[in-house]
């Protein structure tokens, strides 16, 4: 199967998971590209953001995929024609998977009619469970927003050993999320944690996402990011897109 499989993992809250999911799907979706958004955080950001109402979902969520062995028979179409969902369910809380291979297998298991996309997004909670670890197992790329704290810092290293327990080192990248416009000072927190995250980390990626308002934007007004009205958010999108599409991405106007 073709089908790139992305995960956005942090063992913290807050970070950006969900806006990362979400921008990073809605750029591909701008590309023309066919993505399948897999939400398995029981905050459901991403799968309230998708869809208008979960009133007609008839069940149909990641709880139900795990529970009848089908990922295929709990996709649902979005408000974006290029985008579907496996929507979170508020049970998922609970959610517990016997082994760390289930969601892997279940995509070999469709990987027939999984392959009509072009990539698997997957969003995953916060904390460390049998999803993310699962999520983590499956994936070919595993993304993880950071915030330059040292709260965020400790969380990595947590995350870190969970990673190379999985065998999946070379797949893990960290990005930086919540950039301010100091961050260039040689002075300020922000450039000596961007550093002392570089010195820890060889995984650590020039993609710098700044603290902006733009992101609320577009995620609870709907409106369009373009280079033009935020130069430094477009580039950073533009950045994953990137790295996920092995250089392939194309520019758009707007996402």
């Amino acid at each position: 199967m073709n089908t790139k499989i992305v995960a956005f993992v942090s063992t913290k809250g807050g970070v950006g998971k969900s806006s990362s999911t979400i921008l990073t799907a809605n750029y591909l979706a701008a590309m023309g590209k066919s993505v399948l958004v897999l939400d398995t955080d029981y905050s459901n950001s991403t799968t309230l953001y998708y869809l208008e109402s979960k009133a007609g979902l008839q069940g149909k969520g990641f709880s139900a995929a795990v529970k009848s062995g089908s990922l295929v028979n709990n996709i649902v179409p979005t408000r974006n024609e290029r985008i579907d969902i496996i929507p979170s369910n508020s049970d998922i809380e609970h959610l517990v998977l016997k082994d760390d291979f289930i969601l892997s297998g279940m995509i070999a298991t469709e990987q027939e009619s999984l392959k009509v996309y072009d990539f698997i997004i997957i969003d995953t909670s916060q904390g460390y469970n049998s999803i993310i670890a699962n999520a983590i197992r499956a994936s070919a790329v595993i993304l993880t927003p950071v915030l330059l704290c040292q709260f965020d810092m400790i969380s990595c290293l947590t995350l870190q050993s969970k990673i190379i327990e999985a065998d999946k080192l070379s797949s893990w990248a960290l990005f930086f999320n919540g950039v301010n416009q100091y961050a260039q000072n040689k002075n300020s927190s922000h450039y000596q944690y961007i550093s002392l995250y570089k010195k820890t980390f060889s995984q650590c990626l020039n993609l710098y996402l700044p603290k902006t308002s733009t992101v609320t934007n577009a995620i609870d007004r709907d409106l369009k990011i373009s280079r033009k009205n935020n130069e430094k958010l477009f580039d950073g999108i533009v950045g994953i897109v990137q790295l996920i599409s092995e250089n392939t991405a194309v520019l758009v106007e707007s996402f």
